[in-house]
């Protein structure tokens, strides 16, 4: 028995929330399967749309299907997805090369502590501290986060629903569509150029999982009314919400880095702290006005200093 209504649904599609294709199911493996879209169960027996790829991944036919989440229907010859690009190519364990820096090789390195030489990721312009990063090996103008270097050439980002294209920033000072900062270092760009994404901002993919919120994942949405940032508590339209609790974090607050120097504490590393439930005061190192500590802000561990995430990082 099938609806008149079902008959017709597309066998492989393209969702926004969701990096790769997925195809319909008439029955999933048994198991407790949840929803990536609406969150509640699905019943295995009834099938599906799910993910050749990411066993785990699953949605109901009418999540998929509807306004919002569905992208492009793909044609049933399409067996992989093509916007998986890689934009660097292994030449042995530790050396890559890199699209954008093809000329020279790039070796694996670890950063150092917070007394080391403060070097800045060619791609997303955040410093490099203790993470791993790629630094070429012939001249002193490349060097990369690792994070960086393996992120796709070619992708559909989650915020405008279009085919971007990593690329070197070419311009004179460009606005990021998503997070409405100015910025430098690498971008994606829509194929018409109308659109441009920082690289940080672009690395965004749906189900986005964040250290500050890790019980449940967090999908972009948009709003008529504003929504108030559970980190830094600004206004926004477009934000990453969590469907199970209510929880928004807006694009500039998703993308603070974990770790950052300052001069005001030259000598040790500031973490990035999600809020605590105490009712101590907190004052901020650098406007010296009270801090909230219910929301995010910067702290050394070893000073006890406290920052606004505003003003721990600048230019943000």
């Amino acid at each position: 028995m099938v609806h008149r209504n079902c008959i017709d649904i597309p066998h492989i599609i393209k969702v926004s929330r969701h990096v790769h294709c997925i195809t319909y199911n008439d029955c999933l493996k048994a198991g407790n399967w949840k929803c990536e879209v609406c969150l509640k169960e699905i019943n295995w027996t009834c099938g599906a749309y799910s993910c050749s790829q990411c066993p785990d991944f699953a949605i109901h036919m009418r999540c998929a299907t509807r306004f919002g989440i569905l992208d492009v229907i793909e044609l049933e010859s399409i067996l992989e997805d093509t916007t998986d690009a890689k934009a660097y190519e292994v030449i042995e364990e530790g050396v890559i090369t890199h699209f954008i820096h093809k000329n020279h090789t790039l070796k694996l390195e670890e950063g150092g502590d917070a007394n080391g030489e403060c070097r800045r990721c060619t791609a997303c312009t955040y410093p490099i501290f203790s993470s791993l990063f790629y630094d070429c090996t012939v001249c002193d103008k490349f060097i990369i986060h690792q994070k960086c270097a393996y992120l796709p050439k070619k992708k559909i980002d989650p915020f405008y629903k279009v085919s971007m294209t990593l690329a070197a920033y070419t311009y004179d000072l460009s606005l990021c569509d998503a997070c409405q900062n100015y910025f430098e270092g690498f971008v994606y760009a829509s194929d018409n150029d109308i659109i441009r994404l920082d690289v940080r901002c672009g690395s965004i993919t749906e189900p986005f999982v964040h250290e500050g919120h890790p019980h449940h994942s967090l999908y972009v949405s948009y709003s008529t009314t504003d929504k108030f940032c559970n980190a830094c508590g600004d206004k926004a339209h477009m934000v990453l919400s969590c469907e199970e609790c209510g929880f928004f974090l807006d694009v500039k607050c998703s993308i603070l880095p974990k770790m950052v120097k300052h001069k005001n504490d030259k000598d040790h590393f500031l973490s990035l702290c999600y809020g605590e439930n105490t009712n101590e005061q907190y004052w901020c190192k650098i406007c010296e006005e009270v801090l909230n500590p219910k929301k995010w802000f910067y702290s050394c561990d070893y000073c006890g200093i406290t920052f606004h995430i505003k003003l721990g990082i600048p230019g943000l």
